[in-house]
């Protein structure tokens, strides 16, 4: 029960936490999109693009999802 009662009390600043670490991380990767720039016109360009788009993508789907998480 102690647990428990430690979880939920702390639950708002947890999310609040991983928010921020989903927000950072999504704005590092928009840097990142410019370090790629530099690979333009190397046969594996457009790949690391598309990966690149899909972190970006998963961190804002994160930061996005964390906000609705109600419990543990």
């Amino acid at each position: 029960m102690h647990e428990t009662n430690h979880q939920a009390d702390r639950l708002s600043e947890s999310v609040r936490h991983v928010r921020h670490v989903f927000q950072c991380a999504f704005f590092i990767n928009l840097l990142f999109y410019l370090n790629d720039w530099e690979l333009y016109g190397q046969p594996h360009f457009y790949l690391g693009m598309v990966a690149r788009t899909v972190i970006v993508c998963a961190s804002l789907a994160g930061a996005v999802v964390a906000r609705n998480v109600q419990s543990f």
